[in-house]
């Protein structure tokens, strides 16, 4: 046994020794593998690749190997093995590149029959090593380009709405086309198209390995701005134009191309708003050089610059203006030289506002707390306090004609008039009406004047007025503010957070 995994085994033993030490329970839970032990070994194997010559490569890739069979050894049962297991495959698979022998090939296989075993949730680790399988089993067979076509399809499914969705689908699109499934290489490009959009890794690899002109994509990902408050896109900016401008200030004459913005934003105003990401990680996102310029823009961090996986998803070359669109999508170029107005007039490029406006209603709800509301309380008088709230909700379409300033002011006037009513106790028959009605207003607040934290107090509002009891069908209110926010947040599953809502809601009972 080597020193490094003769620590690596000792680590673990002092790990389990002070967890029974620890234990005061008759039933121990089963003990994980020390994370720092599974990252020491994949930092080994990282390394292993930059090995100078073939024999290191292959000594270091066995050193692994058996490094991660130790760890496995003195805890089988870790919940977390599923990742040490799938360094061995990582290992094993490299070494077999280097030395193909039946015996690496027969070790390689093994371990793929013991990952495929992964949950769903990991199914991301074990997606390799069923590929393998699944090759292995098609060649016994001696399978024809259908039958593989069909398995692939097959392979598809299983993981869809699980963490290894993309990265399949990502393998199966360079398969698809060697075995002439041309109609499955489309159903999985729109896949991709649809799915995942906005995932960085998925518009990297459709950059490398697909030809396009302009590549659809949503723009999406949480920054910094100058003052600290986090943005988040696409959900602090939907039903709202953006303008993405990524620039450096040491780009020669950079001066043209922030006049060229500022002289659209002249000609169309309040179409779109601009969102700055200097390049430089100037410490305050280049928001001084902004202001120097005479523009309202935005400042963002972007950590990392031209490093950074957003600018080589999303840009690639500088300086480039990106148009988004109300619903968060964007094109990029296969060529980005130049800024979006160049390409096409911008009279091509904007919605009207009054779409916009339609939008924005609906995403924030108004529709819930308009005046076809249920009737107040018996014993409360609604065309007093109440219908004051009331009518700062105008009601569709006449809605959709405020301009965005109107439309703010109404939602500020009626988050104030129910913080009021809220203090006011002999309004307490009416309370989830009028919480109802802050909340969105609130979120209104949040999307016209893009502040996240009228987000923050509707959800405090929201989650109050669960704690103190809803009856069925008042609490929707609430619980579309708290699926708004999850959304937002991100690493949850869409599909599965929106069947949840609906579900707690009464599901098919739901009105």
């Amino acid at each position: 046994m080597t020193r490094k995994r003769t620590q690596l085994v000792l680590q673990l033993a002092a790990g389990l020794a002070c967890v029974v030490a620890c234990a005061r329970e008759p039933a121990a839970s089963v003990v994980g593998i020390p994370e720092h032990a599974i990252t020491e070994l994949q930092k080994d194997l990282a390394e292993a690749g930059r090995e100078s010559s073939s024999t290191r490569k292959r000594r270091t890739y066995k050193n692994v190997v058996r490094d991660g069979e130790d760890l496995l050894e003195a805890a089988p049962e870790a919940p977390n093995r599923w990742h040490v297991l799938e360094i061995i495959f990582q290992g094993q698979k490299r070494l077999l590149g280097l030395e193909n022998s039946e015996r690496n090939r027969e070790a390689l296989l093994a371990t793929s029959s013991k990952l495929v075993e992964a949950p769903d949730e990991l199914a991301d680790l074990r997606l390799e090593a069923d590929m393998l399988l699944s090759e292995r089993d098609l060649s016994a067979k001696n399978a024809d380009v259908k039958k593989r076509a069909a398995a692939l399809g097959e392979l598809i499914a299983r993981y869809r709405d699980t963490p290894g969705e993309a990265k399949c689908l990502m393998m199966a699109a360079l398969i698809a086309p060697k075995l002439e499934a041309f109609d499955l290489e489309d159903e999985i490009e729109r896949t991709l198209c649809e799915r995942f959009a906005g995932d960085l890794d998925v518009i990297e690899w459709r950059r490398k390995y697909r030809d396009f002109s302009h590549l659809p994509v949503q723009f999406a990902g949480t920054f910094k701005r100058a003052d600290g408050m986090a943005i988040s896109f696409p959900a602090d900016r939907m039903a709202h134009t953006s303008v993405m401008f990524f620039w450096s200030k040491e780009t020669p004459e950079i001066e043209p191309q922030f006049e060229e913005i500022k002289d659209l934003q002249g000609r169309f105003p309040g179409q779109f708003k601009v969102y700055s990401f200097n390049l430089d990680e100037l410490p305050d996102a280049g928001e001084s050089v902004l202001r120097a310029r005479g523009t309202d823009w935005t400042a963002l961090h972007l950590p990392g610059g031209r490093k950074s996986q957003v600018y080589r998803a999303y840009a690639s070359q500088d300086p480039v203006a990106i148009r988004v669109n109300a619903h968060g999508h964007a094109f990029v170029s296969a060529s980005q030289t130049r800024i979006i107005a160049e390409e096409a007039p911008m009279e091509q490029n904007f919605d009207e506002l009054r779409y916009h406006a339609q939008l924005q209603s609906l995403f924030i709800g108004d529709f819930m707390v308009t005046r076809h509301a249920p009737a107040p309380v018996k014993g409360t008088d609604p065309d007093t306090w109440f219908r004051e709230i009331e009518d700062c909700f105008v009601p569709a379409p006449l809605r959709y004609r405020l301009s965005r300033s109107q439309a703010l002011a109404n939602y500020e006037k009626a988050e104030r008039l129910c913080r009021e009513s809220i203090a006011e106790p002999s309004r307490a028959p009416d309370l989830w009406r009028v919480r109802n009605c802050r909340i969105i207003a609130l979120l209104g607040m949040w999307n016209l004047a893009n502040e996240p934290k009228h987000l923050e107090d509707a959800v405090k509002e929201a989650q109050a007025a669960l704690a103190a009891g809803l009856s069925r069908g008042t609490e929707i209110v609430s619980r579309f503010c708290l699926a708004k926010d999850a959304l937002r947040r991100g690493g949850s599953n869409p599909r599965v957070l929106l069947t949840e809502w609906v579900k707690a809601l009464g599901g098919d009972d739901a009105s």
